[in-house]
Order: structure tokens, then sequence, then C-alpha cells
């Protein structure tokens, strides 16, 4: 008998097997609930992140995952711990003046203009879907 092992009586033998099914159906939708909450977006991922006077960029679509507001012109988006060029999938403008966002440094390549309160998010195949390098303010 390995150190692990234990002696079951007869009678629970019997109807182990029931009371196994019954554990592994039960860890499996534990573990099932824990997957599908880690993977999920945080709650507060949302245009209502973007606050007055700012052009708002997310990583993802919808609106989702990594956040940034600029309340100036970007020759250039920033690096740094958070590397936003060719990583944005979705914007909105919450300023009271129109906005570029531009597919090259330096406002040059593809374009979007927003006026205000303008936003939207992108997938493959649409031109801005991790291509925004710069945002010019007007």
């Amino acid at each position: 008998m390995k150190a692990k092992e234990r002696l079951i009586p007869l009678r629970q033998r019997a109807t182990g097997g029931r009371s196994r099914l019954r554990a592994a159906i039960g860890l499996a939708l534990v573990v099932g609930a824990t997957s599908a909450i880690a993977v999920a977006p945080p709650a507060s991922a949302s245009i209502a992140q973007c606050s007055s006077n700012r052009a708002c960029g997310w990583f993802d679509p919808n609106y989702a995952s990594n956040f940034g507001a600029w309340t100036s012109a970007q020759w250039s988006m920033p690096g740094g711990v958070i590397y936003w060029p060719n990583n944005i999938s979705s914007t909105f403008n919450k300023r009271t003046h129109n906005i570029t966002w531009f597919m090259d440094v330096g406002y040059a390549g593809g374009s979007m203009f927003y006026p205000p309160t303008a936003g939207g998010y992108y997938s493959w195949p649409h031109m801005a879907e991790n291509n925004i390098e710069s945002l010019r303010f007007y």
C-alpha cells in the first residue's frame, strides 16, 4: 500500500462511484465558474471611463481592456508600461472639439475624423484595428 492510500470500508466502496461522480461534477462547475470569471473583462471597462475633455482609447473592441485618455495631441502614441502604438481597437472623443486618429506617426496615413461624443470600435479587416499611431486635436 502506498503512503497516501487509505482503506475504504466495503459499504462505502459500493456507493463511492456515485459520490465521486457528484464530486467531479461539482468540481467541474466550480472550475468552470472560476474560469468564466477570470476571463471576463473588468466591469469598469466602458465609455464611462472616459472623462470630459479627453480622447480615449482601449486595447480591445467594445471599449474593454487597457484604457488610456489624452488631453493633448500625440505626434506618436506613447510607449512605456502600456505600449499604445498599434494596440488601440476602441476610441471615443469626449471633447467639445473634433479629433482625428491617424494610422501613422506624425498625423499621417489613413485617418478617422471624430466630432465631439463620437466613437467606435474596430475588428479586422477595419483599417484602424490595432493600427492607430497618432492623434490630432482641433
